[in-house]
C-alpha cells in the first residue's frame, strides 16, 4: 500500500489529504518506523500539517509504533487539541512503563483548557489513579466526573466505586453505585468486595436481592 502511496506522490496525483489517514492507519498496524517516518516528512513537506484527520492519524501512527516523543511533538504542534488526540496520547502513555506522570499532567492540561471529557478517559485516569495510589487527585476527578458525566456508563461507575473504595470513602461508593442507570455483575462485585472487606457485606447483599426480585 506504501509503495502505491508512494508512486500518487512522486507523479503529483495525490490530489488531497484524505489519503494519509489510510496509509497512517496501515502503519500502525505493520508498526514500521521508516514508514512512519517518510509519511511524517511527506505530511510536511505537502503542507498538511494543520488537517486535523491527518495529524490525529499520525499521533495514533505513533503511539501504536511506541514513539511517544513524536507523538507528543505533534500534539503540541496542533493548532486546536481535541479530544480523540488526547485520549490517544494519553493510552499511549498509560501504556508505557514509569509514563503515568505524563498521563496526568496532559489530563490536567487539557481540564485546565476546559475541553471536555467522555467517560473513557475518565474511566482511564481514575483506573490509573487508584493504580498508582493517587488516591488525592482521584477524589478531584471524581468530582469532576460527578459534574461532567452525571449519566456515566458501567466501565466509569464502577471505576468511581473502586477510587472511593481504596480510600475508605464507602458512602461515596454507594453513591456511585446508586446512581448506575444500568448495572452488571461488575459493579455489584465492587460494592459487595469494598463493604465486605470492612465487616459489612449485608447492606449490599440485601440490595441485591431486593434487585433480583425487581428483575
Amino acid at each position: 500500500m506504501f509503495i502505491h502511496f508512494l508512486i500518487h506522490i512522486l507523479k503529483g496525483l495525490l490530489l488531497d489529504h484524505f489519503p494519509f489517514a489510510n496509509v497512517l492507519r496501515a502503519c500502525s498496524s505493520t508498526k514500521s518506523l521508516c514508514i512512519l517516518n517518510q509519511i511524517h516528512a511527506f505530511i510536511i513537506k505537502l503542507g498538511y500539517g494543520n488537517y486535523r484527520l491527518v495529524i490525529g492519524s499520525l499521533i495514533d501512527a505513533c503511539v501504536k509504533c511506541r514513539r511517544m516523543q513524536s507523538a507528543r511533538l505533534v500534539y503540541d504542534s496542533m493548532l486546536k487539541h481535541d479530544l480523540i488526540s488526547c485520549t490517544t496520547l494519553i493510552n499511549g502513555y498509560m501504556s508505557e512503563r514509569n509514563s503515568n506522570g505524563e498521563a496526568l499532567d496532559l489530563f490536567c492540561e487539557i481540564h485546565r483548557m476546559g475541553m471536555p471529557f467522555d467517560d473513557f478517559i475518565l474511566c482511564s485516569m481514575l483506573s490509573l489513579c487508584a493504580d498508582v495510589a493517587l488516591l488525592r487527585l482521584g477524589r478531584q476527578i471524581h468530582a469532576c466526573a460527578l459534574k461532567n458525566r452525571p449519566n456515566h456508563d458501567v466501565a466509569l461507575g464502577n471505576a468511581l466505586i473502586d477510587i472511593n473504595a481504596k480510600t475508605g470513602e464507602l458512602e461515596d461508593a454507594r453513591q456511585a453505585f446508586d446512581e448506575m442507570q444500568h448495572k452488571n455483575v461488575i459493579p455489584w462485585t465492587s460494592l459487595i468486595t469494598t463493604y465486605g472487606k470492612r465487616g459489612n457485606a449485608k447492606v449490599p447483599l440485601q440490595s441485591l436481592r431486593r434487585w433480583w426480585m425487581l428483575e
